[in-house]
């Protein structure tokens, strides 16, 4: 800002009766001047400039400013003076100074002009950004990668026109500044964050115009993680030995497996070997998955891919299965329900070896087993080193007998035991002869009318009725057609035998006195039963 401060310097020329009245003549300056004095040249007393003037009447001469300036003084002499520092940066850069000179008496004066601008110089100290900055950059990057800088540096400066150099300390193998007037800071080295060391690293940043430097700005650089490592385990190969009767979910081996960068969570899959899907790994744990069989499956060899996200490695895992060492055996049949035809001749074989299926202890030993029924009825036997079981005892549906549980027991040398019930249902067959009971003979008058009942004719098997028994007249023995049944040619159940015709002795026509008449009954299986029935006229 142009402050203008006009000083007016008065000659006071006091003339005294006779005396001169001439005014001084101002020499230097004539009339006006201009100079310029640097801000660095100002201070207490410090003379920039002197006013010379003359009198022709020799008188003395007198210097005055003419009105109030505190930035400057003049002496009697004409010696003008700062009364302090001028800062270009804060006060006027322009001063006009007005300086009177008069004589003796004060009566005669004269007045001069000088302009005084005042001159930047570099004499400000740079300022920059807060007193600490953040910087961060990837590990793995490249030599000559520029730092982000947070703040950005932006240094400024009271003085105008201010051109700034940068430079660092600390550091410097790691970092520099490849133009000095640009604020920029590069890497000079790769740096690894899984070295404890390079995960932060100090250095100072100082600032100049060239003349005056600031005070360092500490700078923290931070070298960020990135997943640049694979996961590994160790070991790679790991055995498991673990028995048959491991209980589902329970954990069988523990993977030792990291990552050298921080923060990182591993994944695991198993890729290879897992049949069955035995083994489940969701964790570093390996698990049982489905239940172990020692008889079918006795080893796995497991590949198991371990994961960061983005790098992968394989650990391989062989598991032994051991046979449980347990002492139960068990024993089961095919069927434990079977029929039995009550018509099955003792000595069959009603349980063969193929409907048995005998599991004994998996801890390595041969042992006996030998097998035992309970034989309250006497009806069935079992062979004591096969577990056969044969029928002893005949079988009749007709008995009321039709159902026989028996309990089969294995034992091994061990004192170990296993039972299983079977139970025998007889069915029925058709067995039994049918039988006529009893018949008398019959006398009839001659005479005698159609229709009237000869005999009641009963037949009986004691088989339950699966089928109908049939009954047949021999016509043979039915002299003249003279006799029938109660029913049309057969029956099915038991008939009555009637008089078909008018009984009579005619022996023209071959009547006899006596007939015999035979009617059978079959069940259609077994055989025919045969009654005669005598019928004397």
């Amino acid at each position: 800002m142009l402050n203008i401060i006009s000083i007016f310097i008065f000659l006071l020329l006091l003339i005294e009766p006779g005396a001169s009245q001439t005014s001084p003549t101002f020499v230097l300056p004539a009339d006006s001047a201009a100079i310029s004095v640097s801000e660095s040249s100002t201070g207490e007393n410090i003379e920039i400039f002197t006013f010379i003037a003359t009198d022709i009447d020799s008188d003395p001469i007198t210097y005055d400013i003419v009105s109030t300036s505190p930035e400057f003084d003049i002496d009697t002499g004409g010696v003008l003076i700062t009364t302090g520092g001028i800062d270009y940066e804060t006060d006027a850069i322009v001063y006009i100074i007005e300086v009177e000179a008069s004589d003796l008496n004060g009566l005669a004066y004269n007045t001069a002009t000088l302009t005084v601008s005042i001159t930047d110089t570099n004499d400000e100290t740079p300022t920059c950004c807060t007193s600490t900055v953040a910087g961060d950059i990837d590990e793995e990057a490249p030599a000559g990668t520029v730092v982000t800088l947070t703040p950005a540096i932006t240094p400024s400066d009271a003085d105008a026109s201010t051109t700034y150099i940068y430079w660092l300390t600390g550091a410097t193998d790691n970092f520099k500044i490849p133009d000095p007037y640009v604020a920029e800071i590069v890497s000079t080295a790769v740096f690894d964050y899984e070295d404890a060391t390079q995960q932060s690293i100090a250095v100072y940043l100082y600032v100049s115009d060239g003349v005056n430097v600031g005070t360092a700005t500490s700078i923290t650089i931070t070298v960020n993680p990135i997943n640049d490592n694979i996961p590994y385990c160790s070991p790679s190969m790991y055995t498991v030995v673990t028995s048959e009767s491991t209980a589902v979910a329970d954990v069988v081996g523990t993977l030792s497996c990291d990552d050298d960068d921080a923060g990182t969570t591993l994944t695991y899959t198993i890729a290879t070997g897992n049949d069955a899907s035995a083994w489940d790994m969701t964790t570093n744990s390996l698990e049982v998955n489905t239940e172990l069989n020692y008889e079918t499956t006795t080893s796995y060899t497991l590949g198991i891919i371990v994961s960061d996200g983005d790098h992968e490695t394989t650990a391989s895992v062989y598991i032994e299965i051991t046979a449980a060492d347990d002492d139960d055996i068990t024993l089961l049949y095919a069927s434990t329900a079977i029929d039995v035809a009550e018509d099955t001749e003792v000595g069959s074989v009603l349980i063969t070896t193929s409907d048995i299926t005998l599991t004994q202890p998996d801890d390595g030993t041969d042992e006996v087993v030998t097998f035992s029924v309970d034989n309250t009825h006497n009806t069935f036997a079992i062979d004591p080193l096969t577990g056969e079981v044969y029928l002893v005892a005949d079988l009749d549906y007709e008995s009321g007998v039709t159902s026989y549980a028996i309990t089969i027991t294995a034992s091994n040398t061990e004192g170990n035991t296993a039972s299983e019930t079977v139970t025998f249902t007889v069915t029925n067959v058709e067995d039994k002869v049918p039988v006529f009971s009893a018949t008398t003979g019959q006398t009839f008058a001659e005479g005698t009318g159609a229709g009237d009942t000869v005999t009641d004719l009963v037949c009986n098997d004691d088989d339950t009725v699966l089928s109908g028994l049939e009954f047949v007249l021999d016509d043979s023995t039915n002299i003249n057609d003279k006799f029938e049944l109660g029913c049309d040619v057969s029956c099915s159940s038991n008939p009555t035998l009637k008089v078909k015709d008018t009984l009579s002795l005619s022996l023209d026509e071959g009547d006899p006195e006596i007939y015999n008449i035979i009617v059978t009954c079959s069940d259609g299986v077994t055989g025919i039963s045969t009654a005669t029935v005598i019928i004397e006229v």
